[in-house]
């Protein structure tokens, strides 16, 4: 009888541990998985890696500039001050693709000081003091190897209840310069660091360009707003040529594709369309211009490389642009009507000038003889 006992509870035993066993979860071997199809990695044929040291031109010593200013009628002392600081260096990375190749490349440049202070009478209203650092959102690279320049102060912003600076950056011995824009409030805390300008970019986006009645203020690539926000213009497929101002609204311009039949865009201070045609007429060599300009209540684009003008104008309340050919025109004969303007629409290339009859809406011209 024990026996048995001793047998039917090592049969429940086995039984039991069958059961268990069908509940635990199944070792399945992983599969292998191809993490650079998974993950989309970019695997580089070859690496290469570059290194700028610190030059000799650099200025160690300090300036200054001290000037009255007027900040909603009362008049306040502002003190600017940078330094070179020889005794400490930094270090920027960066890295970019060029098709299988990894570009790496490593620059080292001075620590650059700079207190800019705001006095009423004998009180400190505020002493704010930057580094280099501070600069990040601005052309980074440059401003690490570039001396320190005195911020050069635009305007009081009362929409923005702050203090408008261009920073100029530039390195020494090189056509390679740009400016950072940079917003202080009266509280001394910065509002705004952006990018103004790069090397071989569109000279109006060298200065920070602000709204006719300053209540918003156009950077390299975006509008900023007295509320913080800002919208930038940057597109993911499209490389962003530049931004200009209008009187009351925005020429934005991007690289020609080669099957985009439009890549410029007028626009509202909130990134409406309000039209867009084809235009492909900058200039320039170091950095390049939209050469344009405004007659009467017209705006005309230079476009050398179609030999022809684009007037952009607005019409009951609408939007247009017509091609002008230079062929339509009549040559100038060196005689002046009584209603004409003279327009110097001059490449960097060739001397162009255009006289509009603002009554008869004609446009004359002279042609280049080389052209």
């Amino acid at each position: 009888m024990r026996t048995f006992l001793t047998i039917l509870s090592i049969s429940l035993m086995i039984s039991s541990c069958s059961s268990e066993e069908k509940d635990l979860p199944v070792e399945i071997e992983p599969l292998e998985v191809d993490t650079e199809t998974a993950e989309e990695k970019i695997i580089y044929r070859d690496t290469t890696h570059t290194f700028s040291d610190v030059g000799e031109f650099y200025s160690f010593g300090s300036r200054s500039y001290d000037t009255l200013i007027s900040i909603k009628q009362k008049k306040y002392r502002l003190l600017l001050e940078s330094r070179l600081d020889p005794d400490m260096r930094i270090l920027h990375n960066q890295s970019y693709p060029d098709g299988d190749i990894l570009n790496c490349y490593s620059s080292v440049g001075y620590q650059g000081h700079y207190t800019i202070s705001l006095f009423e009478g004998e009180k400190t209203v505020f002493a704010l003091k930057l580094t280099k650092e501070d600069f990040k959102k601005a052309e980074y690279s440059l401003v690490l190897v570039s001396d320190t320049y005195l911020p050069q102060l635009i305007e009081y912003n009362e929409t923005f209840n702050a203090l408008v600076f261009q920073v100029p950056f530039s390195a020494e011995g090189s056509c390679w310069a740009s400016h950072a824009l940079l917003l202080i409030g009266l509280d001394g805390n910065v509002k705004l660091v952006d990018k103004l300008s790069g090397s071989g970019g569109n000279y109006a986006n060298h200065d920070v360009q602000i709204t006719a009645d300053h209540s918003k203020l156009v950077s390299l690539n975006a509008i900023h707003y007295a509320d913080g926000k800002s919208l930038s213009f940057i597109k993911k497929n499209a490389n962003l040529m530049g931004v200009d101002l209008f009187d009351d609204c925005l020429l934005v311009v991007y690289e020609n594709g080669k099957h985009a039949e439009k890549n410029t865009y007028l626009k509202d201070y909130y990134g409406k369309t309000l039209l867009s045609f084809k235009y492909e007429g900058w200039t320039g060599g170091l950095g390049y211009q939209f050469l344009w300009e405004k007659v009467k209540d017209a705006y005309y684009l230079m476009d050398e490389t179609n030999n022809c003008l684009i007037r952009v104008q607005k019409q009951n309340g609408k939007w247009n642009y017509t091609n002008l050919s230079f062929s339509g025109m009549d040559e100038f004969d060196g005689t002046l009507h009584p209603n004409d303007i003279m327009v110097d629409l001059s490449t960097e290339i060739n001397e162009f000038t255009f006289y509009f009859d603002t009554a008869s809406g004609k446009i004359r011209k002279i042609t280049p003889e080389e052209y």
